[in-house]
């Protein structure tokens, strides 16, 4: 069975592919209805009612309206489907190459343009034309994170409470692009009303961070006025509120916890992030020039069954459940496992691999099924005492429009689909068994 956007496709085929040892062929025809229309719609496999595939994605489109007939012709018609363009058609009644000389043929119409799909980060022809020739596009990403965070450590509870605002602007090539859309973990790529499992990298791709000045300005409710500082070496932009950690002295860094960013120094602010309307500004800097956006973050939903998930069944599903918030917000059900790959018995490597669970806030409850929970590594909560970790999480995010900008670029331009946004949630260590 083929999963295309969480909806079950059945397959008309599936067997060997004759001309390429060694792989296979899937065949499966989309539904006319109930599939989304996007540039990457989630595409997994199941087997059995177990086992889920990692995931890749699909392109789907409507079929392009079938062409008109010229009043007066008997040609049939043009056969519907996923076209990206349309042949051009004779001009309307009095229109232009009205009065040639007969057998001569007017200056044909251009192809009318048929929208196929919008690329998520909605690139302009002159960036993907700047791709092309081998040139760059900036994107802006930036958001207000509060975390709380309950981990064990030497088989000790600690408490870890964050409150940042962090970002960068960053270059990617096409390569570089092509690369970082492939994550699964990407924010623009992901379902937003489903689960995604997937293996973390060792080494994740970062981009090439640009100047956007030496530090940006962040106003919010209640006087708050804070400056993001550059980072010199990683050339990201950073401000701490309020770091607290209850519990040993000296903790080391633990890893798997998601939505942290790096805390060099903890330095402490006078307030943290709060319900509100923000806005982030820039006085410009070598690649950026001045800018301003705003957002709106909306007050958290409270996670109500932490405490009563204790442990991970991976052969059974696990529901959250939150108070609603608003319904164009999201809440991601999070999960990260470090332990022997599943899929290669008990002699198998270490890997990392997590899941999300996207879904409006206002719904008030996701379960994340037994398939996708099977594909996580059986694994401990105390990273110190073992090389595997695990945890789980409930993160409030903000909808997909809001704080999306553009910032000018010095050379001319702009920025590609960037946004401003929040995080504000919760983890805690946990067992997979």
């Amino acid at each position: 069975m083929i999963l295309v956007g969480g909806q079950e496709v059945p397959l008309t085929f599936a067997g060997r592919d004759e001309n390429r040892p060694g792989y296979d062929v899937l065949v499966f025809t989309l539904p006319e209805s109930d599939i989304n229309v996007n540039c990457v719609v989630p595409v997994s496999l199941r087997i059995g009612e177990e086992f889920v595939s990692l995931g890749a994605t699909l392109s789907v489109v409507e079929a392009a309206p079938p062409a008109e007939e010229d009043e007066g012709e008997g040609e049939g018609e043009e056969e519907a489907g996923a076209t990206v363009t349309e042949e051009g058609q004779d001009g309307e009644e009095g229109g232009e190459g009205e009065g040639e000389d007969d057998g001569e043929e007017g200056e044909p119409e251009p192809a009318e343009e048929i929208l196929a799909c919008l690329h998520p980060l909605k690139l302009t022809p002159e960036s993907l034309k700047a791709l092309d020739e081998g040139g760059e596009v900036v994107i802006g990403v930036f958001n207000l994170t509060k975390q709380s965070a309950n981990s064990v450590a030497m088989g000790q509870s600690v408490n870890v409470d964050v409150s940042v605002a962090s970002g960068h602007f960053g270059a990617y090539d096409a390569l570089a692009l092509a690369a970082d859309m492939a994550r699964p973990d990407n924010p623009w790529v992901l379902n937003f009303d489903g689960c995604t499992v997937y293996t973390q990298l060792d080494d994740p791709l970062n981009p090439k961070m640009v100047d956007a000045g030496a530090f940006l300005s962040l106003r919010g409710p209640n006087g708050i006025d804070v400056k993001l500082e550059k980072h010199e070496e990683s050339g990201a932009y950073l401000h701490t509120f309020a770091a607290a950690v209850g519990g040993l002295p000296g903790l080391p860094s633990l890893p798997g916890i998601p939505g942290l960013p790096g805390l060099p120094g903890l330095p402490t602010g006078p307030s943290g992030i709060q319900p509100g309307d923000y806005t982030l500004t820039g006085t410009g800097g070598e690649v950026i020039g001045e800018f301003t956006t705003d957002l709106k973050v909306s007050p958290a939903v409270t996670w109500t069954n932490r405490d009563a998930i204790t442990q991970i069944n991976r052969s059974a599903d696990l529901t959250f459940t939150w108070t609603p918030g608003p319904a164009d917000d999201f809440v991601s059900a999070t999960g990260v496992s470090r332990g022997v790959d599943p899929d290669e018995g008990s002699e198998g490597k270490i890997v990392s691999r997590a899941f999300v669970c996207l879904t409006p806030a206002d719904r008030g409850t996701v379960t994340v099924p037994a398939a996708i929970l099977s594909r996580m590594p059986v694994s401990n909560a105390d990273p110190v005492i073992n090389e595997t970790y695990g945890n789980v999480g409930l993160t409030h995010t903000g909808g997909v429009a809001n704080g999306l900008f553009s910032a000018p670029l010095v050379q001319g331009g702009g920025t590609a689909r960037s946004q401003v946004s929040f995080s504000l949630g919760a983890t805690k260590s946990i067992n997979y068994r």
